[in-house]
């Protein structure tokens, strides 16, 4: 961790800045470099009379002189910026620059593609191809089988191995339509891997999406989700037409598949307390942009009350807002739910790994159990593997970040 040191007297050399009016706050932010601050329309005001090159007691008299107001301080702002990358030089001398927040991989659309892609036509040929979808299914050429029957008919292995390359498939397929999107609206995207709370998942960095207007980023956000609903009446339609040309056999598990891996797709979006599609969706239509981190600092707060050393203090956000209230209770809930079943998934994954694979098929009589081979073993250990280590090595990676701190001159007026 760096440290800055700052009087009233230093000038400070900012990055270019991007200033975008939101609601009643102004987002202000290195495009390319993911580091965004919100703020008043004083804060935005200060930054700019910074970057014009006055000095920090000139800045905080000007602000003084034109609000009217004499309690004006840009103490809590400027630990806001050097903490977010903000500040290159004080006094015409370098700072440590701080690594771009973006993590992944740039990806570079062609804007003319991202047009066609979501175009009016593009829209009306999405809805053409789910209106017929619902229209085959609803008539009775429904051809995709059952999630028992997939289960049931395949190898564990087979299974396994399919389920994971077109789900890896669907997910990439799932981020790039938000990257397309995102290149629609002028803005940079990355692809890259992390986490949500115990799960790895492929996702894309729109962090610069706060360069654009609230109402422009619906599209971005609720893209990916049209995708998979896109892919969910191809699979219906190819699988009738296949069953009508008498080879559905050969496609059936594919088929079955594929639209199960994308309608979990679209269902896992609905999980908003860690942070998916519709939670983006919905923070960007209650104006909330720090719903999450409220959420869980209230429940902090909650627990906190709760230990026997905290008794009779408040929870640390007191004046939380109801919407906040509200997420923290799902976020509790979800977060529980998915630690037990995390849990259960984990434990029963490695006694069956450690039994014998002369295991009876059934357990006390009463109940039949599947038996693994060597091979599902091998592709059950190889996905436990997998999943703790692209969770470990994503949390990694986030707690290494490198950081920045201020030291504020004691005393000084700004």
């Amino acid at each position: 961790m760096s440290l800055v040191s700052l009087d009233c007297d230093d000038r400070l050399g900012l990055y270019p800045l991007v200033f975008t009016k939101d609601r009643d706050k102004v987002i202000v932010g290195v495009p390319g470099r993911a580091r965004f601050i919100s703020t008043s329309s004083t804060g935005a005001e200060a930054i700019r009379l910074l970057q014009k090159g006055l000095s920090l007691r000139e800045a905080t008299d000007e602000l003084r002189r034109t609000t009217g107001s004499d309690t004006i301080s840009l103490r809590p702002l400027l630990r806001q910026a050097v903490s977010s990358g903000f500040v290159a030089s004080v006094n015409g001398e370098s700072l440590p620059e701080i690594p771009c927040d973006a993590h992944g991989w740039p990806v570079h659309l062609p804007v003319r593609l991202a047009n066609g892609l979501f175009s009016r036509y593009s829209a009306f040929a999405y809805g053409l191809l789910i209106v017929f979808a619902a229209a085959v299914a609803l008539t009775g050429g429904w051809r995709i089988p059952s999630l028992s029957e997939i289960v049931m008919g395949a190898k564990y292995a087979q299974l396994a191995w399919l389920t994971a390359l077109i789900g890896l498939a669907n997910s990439l397929k799932h981020e790039l339509a938000h990257c397309a999107a995102a290149a629609r609206a002028g803005v940079a995207a990355r692809i890259g891997i992390g986490h949500r709370f115990v799960f790895p998942v492929i996702q894309a960095d729109l962090t610069d999406l706060w360069t654009v207007a609230p109402a422009r980023r619906y599209l971005v956000y609720s893209a990916g989700m049209l995708s998979d609903l896109a892919v969910l009446a191809a699979a219906v339609i190819v699988a009738w037409a296949t069953a009508a040309a008498g080879r559905q056999n050969s496609l059936r598990l594919v088929l079955g598949v594929t639209f199960f891996v994308a309608l979990s797709q679209i269902v896992w979006q609905f999980n908003a307390f860690v942070r998916t599609d519709v939670y983006f969706i919905l923070t960007n239509a209650i104006g909330q942009r720090n719903l999450h981190s409220d959420a869980l600092r209230a429940i902090a707060g909650v627990l906190k009350r709760c230990l026997p050393a905290g008794r009779g203090q408040r929870p640390r956000i007191v004046r939380a807002s109801k919407a906040a209230w509200i997420y923290a209770g799902a976020a509790a809930a979800g977060y529980a739910i998915c630690t037990l079943w995390t849990l259960y998934f984990v434990v029963t994954s490695l006694h069956t790994l450690a039994a014998p694979l002369t295991q009876p098929s059934g357990v006390g009589g009463r109940r039949p159990a599947i038996v693994l081979d060597a091979s599902d073993r091998l592709a059950m250990g190889v996905g436990l593997a997998c999943w703790g280590g692209l969770v470990g090595a994503s949390v990694w990676r986030e707690k290494t970040r490198k950081r920045v701190s201020l030291k504020l001159a004691e005393g000084e007026a700004f």
